[in-house]
């Protein structure tokens, strides 16, 4: 196997240095009016990392501490006058909520990595009083079941105020109190949950008879609490590095779920007067209730309710019910079937009017109560869900004569939403990790529907620090184990490629050229004789004797764990020509920075690529390419790719695809694979055959889901934001809006009217928005397509061309 290198690495000149010094200091924060109640809108007041606080980081105990704990911090102090503003910069390992004379105004932090941990900064002066004022913090440990998404180092909280009259609130001060709760325990469920992989905590255990839920008030009595413990710092030992928030807060909404669908243990009338009356469960019962959101959710849920000393209640959540086979099958149907998820427990002091609220994000669309009482009866008041999301803005619209699409939209759009917290989601159920083959599609879509693009670039950023040294990223980030999957660093540069072409991101992707050669580098090793990937396995083994690094590409059936064939014993053509892919993609990026060499080398080893490919695994009677040179399998996957790199002719393209659709003896793709099927058929100008394939979305609507689930057929999780990709495609293909240049600086438009009579769509623009209003008229089309003022255009339609200016453009091709 012969070693090649693209080319040596970048050295970073002094223009390069100013740029990349102008982009670490210009992370802007746009406001929002979704921002958190209480907090009011997030500026951060700062850019750069805190290195010389003035307040400590503390903690409750005097030793390093990573066990499970809810710990309560308090800070009390008197105003003569109230300031005209008071800025407190807040953070904390694991979690925190911070209380202003009892008001919740934030959680925190931002997820983030060691070296990169945020913090948040509150005015608080809306919340002061003249006289006694509390400052009071909830701090969680999640312990070692925490989710996989949680780094930490050590149980602390750290809180520092800008008004050095005010240095009496730092932490550090001396002024602090601190105590655990001790009515909180664990429910560990481990990375297993009913057999599916599942890593977002534990459930929470509460003893109510042991909570105080008057410890955020100032009139609480905190003199037998201890004074917290002060972490020393050590030369050069940073602890966590601060840097300011660089999203804005989440999105808080509180949703009625009222709606009892089925009860067991109560009469009839006690549950169907619900929830304009209390439901009370008498003593000594064991009753059930299940509840229907109506649609999937994520947030806090907030349980009201009495009494009940001495008994339990068990809150289960979950997306969808399950027979006895464990099928969710029609997700609105709940005859004969059963709830099965994570939980948490309740067990009530007996007092009047308590308040249950999770101390991490829930997700469900069922709820079921399953309580028991002893001597006492419960009163079950009000069930609500505290929505907690990203707070995305919808900026684009498709409106067209197919009314389906309407329907997937509004599906897609909110799948999207529950996937996006302080990072994208893969799912909210099961992982809450941001994945980088997941979050190129997303952040893609996002960039189409939203002028919001901070999720985005912290999503670049975030994946960019967990880079390895042989120059790979971790799969996921932040997380805490590591995994690798080597394309998904190939579809890195992709995210940074899509962002080049939609936005003005030239400053911003200048800080990652050094990280798209070291990516691309780390392949060219396993660069064989044939001119194709081969033999990649890496490091040691893991379980299974499979290599470290995970070749993941799709769910596909007949993909053992994701995998093409030919990954480590062989060669893949489905590897080799997404690393052929995004060469080119690279190529077109770096081109942008006058740095021609490293493009024509790209460029080249990208056909050498592909050249090699074709020699190894074209199957002449076939006439496709097949998965590895042994021409035994074949799948829709390589010759996907094949279109989109090119490997074949251009006028035999359009045959190849109809293969592709039509051959049965194909490797399928699965729903997330049919983005690059979609891209696939927009290069072709095949838009035709685009929604025969929304088959799998048509089921999933049909089968009652209100999220586009994970896979096809009976899918683990029924939220996966992968799976908007129809929102794009409606856009980009349908309405036919694309990037012709960087930067949008110009405009394609090719729209695609053949099963609609009309269609009305915009796109965020850098400079403004794009619109087009298109009408068939029998085998013509008209409409008017309006450009942001002094960007150019071109309108493509049945091999007329019409160039566009700025403004208003009239189209009239009957």
């Amino acid at each position: 196997m012969k070693r090649l290198r693209i080319l040596p690495n970048l050295q970073i000149y002094t223009w390069w240095a100013l740029v990349l010094v102008a982009a670490s200091c210009n992370i802007g924060v746009k406001t929002n009016p979704h921002d958190e109640a209480g907090s009011g809108v997030y500026t951060p007041t700062a850019t750069n990392p805190i290195e010389n606080s003035r307040a400590s980081w503390v903690s409750p105990v005097s030793e390093r501490h990573g066990e499970y704990g809810i710990f309560m911090f308090r800070n009390s102090f008197e105003l003569d006058a109230i300031p005209e503003t008071l800025k407190l910069h807040v953070s904390a390992d694991n979690r925190y909520k911070l209380y202003i004379n009892e008001t919740l105004v934030g959680h925190g932090p931002a997820r983030g990595n060691l070296e990169n941990w945020y913090y948040e900064t509150y005015d608080i002066k809306e919340h002061l009083l003249e006289g006694v004022n509390t400052i009071a913090a909830e701090v969680m440990n999640f312990g070692p079941n925490r989710p996989l998404a949680q780094i930490t180092r050590q149980t602390a909280f750290w809180l520092e105020t800008e008004d050095t009259r005010f240095a009496h609130l730092n932490t550090g001060s001396g002024h602090w109190t601190v105590k655990i709760n001790e009515a909180y325990q664990p429910i560990p469920f481990g990375p297993s949950l009913f057999g599916e992989y599942y890593v977002c905590g534990p459930g929470d255990e509460i003893d109510f008879s042991k909570f105080a839920s008057d410890w955020v008030k100032a009139s609480f009595d905190d003199a037998h609490w201890q004074g917290p413990y002060h972490i020393p710092q050590q030369e050069k030992d940073t602890l966590w590095r601060l840097i300011p928030r660089d999203i804005p807060f989440m999105e808080n909404r509180e949703d009625k779920v009222d709606r009892i669908v089925r009860a067991s243990g109560l009469a009839l009338s006690q549950w169907q007067e619900y929830p304009g009356k209390e439901i009370v469960v008498p003593p000594n019962t064991e009753a059930s209730l299940l509840f229907d959101a109506g649609e999937l959710t994520v947030g806090y849920p907030r349980l009201h309710y009495s009494g009940g000393k001495d008994g339990h209640i068990k809150i289960t959540y979950a997306e969808s019910l399950f027979d006895d086979n464990g099928i969710k099958g029609d997700r609105n149907a709940i005859e004969g079937k059963e709830i099965i998820g994570y939980h948490d427990l309740l067990k009530p002091n007996g007092k009047k009017d308590q308040i249950f609220e999770p101390l991490w994000l829930r997700t469900f669309r069922y709820l079921q109560l399953d309580i028991s009482t002893k001597e006492e009866e419960l009163l079950i008041g009000n069930l609500n869900n505290l929505f907690h999301a990203y707070p995305l803005t919808l900026n684009s619209e498709f409106k067209s004569s197919k009314k389906i699409y309407d329907r997937f939209n509004s599906v897609g759009w909110h799948t999207l939403r529950l996937c996006a917290g302080e990072t994208y989601f893969d799912c909210p159920y099961y992982e809450q990790l941001q994945y980088i083959g997941d979050t190129r599609v997303q952040a893609l879509i996002t960039l189409y529907l939203s002028e919001d693009d901070r999720l985005v670039k912290k999503a670049i950023r975030q994946f960019h620090q967990t880079s390895l040294p042989e120059g790979l990223t971790h799969s996921r980030g932040p997380a805490y184990r590591k995994q690798v999957i080597p394309g998904f660093s190939l579809y890195w540069i992709s995210m940074l490629y899509d962002y080049l072409m939609l936005r003005d991101g030239q400053e911003f992707v200048a800080q990652y050229l050094e990280g798209i050669d070291s990516m691309l580098n780390y392949f060219s090793p396993f660069v064989s004789e044939k001119n194709m990937l081969g033999h990649l396995a890496h490091g040691d083994t893991v379980g299974g004797g499979l290599p470290e690094y995970w070749y993941f590409t799709d769910w596909s059936d007949d993909f053992y764990r994701g995998m093409p064939q030919g990954v480590y014993d062989n060669h893949s053509s489905v590897i080799t020509l997404h690393y052929a892919n995004t060469l080119l993609q690279a190529s077109e990026i770096v081109s942008r920075f006058e740095m021609q060499e490293r493009a024509v080398a790209y460029r080249q080893l990208a056909k050498t690529l592909i050249q090699g490919t074709v020699s190894a695994c074209y199957d002449e009677q076939k006439g496709l390419l097949a998965q590895t040179p042994d021409k035994q399998l074949f799948s829709q996957h390589a010759n996907i790719l094949a279109i989109l790199t090119d490997a074949f002719p251009q006028d035999q393209q359009k045959e190849v695809m109809e293969k592709i659709l039509n051959d049965q003896s194909l490797i399928r793709c699965s729903m997330y694979f049919r983005f690059y099927l979609f891209e696939a058929l927009k290069k072709l100008d095949m838009d035709h055959e685009i929604p025969a394939m929304f088959d799998f979305w048509e089921q999933a609507l049909d089968m009652g889901l209100t999220t586009f689930p994970e896979k096809e057929g009976n899918p683990r999780s029924d939220c996966h934001a992968w799976n908007s990709s129809p929102m794009y495609i409606f856009l980009s293909a349908f309405a036919g809006i694309e990037s012709a240049e960087p930067g949008f600086k110009k405009v394609r438009i090719s729209p695609y009217l053949d099963e609609m009579d009309y269609l009305t769509a915009s796109v965020p623009h850098p400079d403004g928005k794009i619109t087009v209003d298109f009408k068939k008229t029998g085998t013509g089309i008209t409409g008017e397509v309006i450009l942001p003022e002094g960007i150019k255009g071109v309108f493509e339609h049945a091999k007329v061309k019409i160039e566009l200016d700025g403004g208003l453009n009239k189209i009239d091709l009957r």
